[in-house]
């Protein structure tokens, strides 16, 4: 669940300065697309994407993207590996850690 900011509702969230919680909802925007992606993308090809455009706001960086099957959370190397895959993701936003996750297949 999101509020209006867009930000998922996290206790982590109340932490961020006025700057990261105004970059933050930047996240959700990027890996919102990564469904669409995939038809053009390699998991690999995807998760570098992803980082670029994150890291492409100075007041955020990727710790890591990884595209994993939603069961057992092993990273695919290809769309065919798993029927259910899913987009995870952390980033430093200043001192808080925020991750997030997104159904991709």
């Amino acid at each position: 669940m999101r509020g209006e900011d867009g930000l998922a509702l996290s206790s982590r969230n109340e932490l961020l300065t006025p700057e990261h919680r105004k970059a933050a909802p930047h996240i959700y925007a990027t890996i919102s697309q990564c469904a669409a992606k995939m038809t053009t993308m390699t998991p690999a090809e995807l998760t570098q994407w992803v980082v670029e455009t994150i890291d492409s706001n100075p007041l955020l960086k990727t710790i890591y993207f990884e595209a994993v099957d939603a069961l057992t959370m092993q990273k695919v190397e290809n769309w065919s590996d798993s029927k259910r895959i899913q987009g995870c993701c952390a980033v430093q936003a200043g001192n808080i850690r925020l991750i997030d996750n997104i159904k991709i297949k």
